[in-house]
Order: C-alpha cells, then sequence, then structure tokens
C-alpha cells in the first residue's frame, strides 16, 4: 500500500485492515514515496516524518509493516520500480498485491509505465466516498477490463484464482472490493493543525503525540 501519507490516518488503517481480511493476506507493507511524483515538493513533509509516522501507525497490528523502500532508493518514487525491487526481495511464490483507491487508480494512466505495472502485480482497488466502482471496467480498454474482478460477499476472493511465477501464462487481476467508506483526507488533518483544532481520532494517538512534538504543518 503505497502513498504520501501524510499523514497517515484511520481511513488507510480500515481500509488495510479490512482488505487484508478480505483476500486473507499474510503481510501489508505501508511504503511512504519519497519523492510524490504527482504532489508540490515543496508542500510535502520529510520523508523521514512520513515514514515514522507510518510506523507508529502500524506497531499494534502483526500484520502490518513500515518498507522505508522508497525511501532507500532516493529520487522520485515510481510504483513500477518498487514493484519490481520487492519481487526481487520476496520469495518467487509469493503473490503482490498493490493496494490503492480508486480515486488514484482513475489517474493510473499518468503513472510510469501504467500497461506494463499492471501486467507486474496484481491491483486491489477498494471504493472511496463519491466514486463508483463500476466505472472502472467501463474506462478500460478491453484487454485490461477483461483482468477486473469484483470482489463482493457473494462473490469472495478465491485464492485458486491466481496464477503462479510457475504457470506458462502468468496472469494478473484488477480486483475491486467495497470497503468501509471513511471520509478522512489527510489533506483536513493538515488544515486542522494549522488551525489549531482537534485531530484526536483522525489519527492514531502516537501519531498524533508525533505532530505535537515534531510541530508538523504548522
Amino acid at each position: 500500500m503505497g502513498g504520501t501519507f501524510d499523514p497517515i490516518h484511520y481511513g488507510h488503517l480500515i481500509t488495510a485492515e479490512e482488505v487484508r481480511e478480505i483476500f486473507g493476506l499474510e503481510r501489508v507493507f505501508f511504503i511512504p514515496a519519497y519523492i510524490p511524483p504527482h504532489k508540490d515538493k515543496g508542500k510535502v513533509s520529510s520523508s523521514l516524518h512520513r515514514y515514522h509516522m507510518v510506523v507508529l501507525a502500524t506497531l499494534d497490528n502483526e500484520h502490518f509493516a513500515a518498507s522505508p523502500i522508497e525511501l532507500l532508493s532516493k529520487g522520485d518514487s515510481y510504483t513500477i520500480d518498487t514493484i519490481a525491487k520487492l519481487k526481487g526481495l520476496l520469495p518467487a511464490d509469493y503473490s503482490l498485491f498493490f493496494i490503492t483507491g480508486i480515486d488514484s487508480f482513475m489517474e493510473i494512466d499518468t503513472w510510469k509505465e501504467p500497461l506494463k505495472l499492471l501486467e507486474s502485480c496484481h491491483f486491489i482497488i477498494n471504493s472511496r466516498p463519491g466514486y463508483d466502482l463500476t466505472v472502472i471496467k467501463e474506462n478500460l480498454p478491453p484487454t485490461l477490463a477483461e483482468k477486473v474482478v469484483s470482489i463482493t460477499p457473494e462473490n469472495p476472493f478465491r485464492a485458486d484464482l491466481l496464477s503462479t511465477p510457475e504457470d506458462r501464462e502468468w496472469k494478473t487481476f484488477i480486483f475491486l472490493v467495497e470497503t468501509t467508506p471513511v471520509g478522512i483526507a489527510s489533506t483536513e488533518i493538515r488544515q486542522r493543525v494549522k488551525e489549531n483544532r482537534t485531530i484526536k481520532y483522525l489519527v492514531p494517538e502516537s501519531v498524533e503525540r508525533y505532530i505535537i512534538k515534531k510541530r508538523l504543518y504548522r
């Protein structure tokens, strides 16, 4: 699960936990971008601050982990490069999923090598308030639309859908899943801090303390 995480909040954590449960994931790696290509570089907090907040937010979940892989790489953070590095670090028989929201996925044509990226790993696209997941299939070319699988209580995820590296034809999927709508945005949190308003219950207590201690977003 990649992102700017400026700061990480309960919306990220709730979505990640629901996706982990639905897909039976062994581990969810939260990967803060070093330099987010789609963000104004002058308005993004230090990568170390963002990474430290992710570490604090994920400590109490044994299935969550913070990864510094993009911080260590330096330079602009491109998902396709990160996926390639992860595949080099993980055992060959692991299935790799990239978790992102529909709002981000709708702009995937602006990402680096999007077609190659969608062939490199499985994607899990979660719902967001104000977006309709069904529009994804309608806006994809036929070769990509055939990859789309909607996961619902009536049509649960099955691991046997996945191909393995040993299969003659490696196939990746784009899974659509409805998650609990959580109307929390990092932009709003930063604005609240700037206005000296409470962010309690929007972020974990440890993250709130870190923001106060480091005087972020002032």
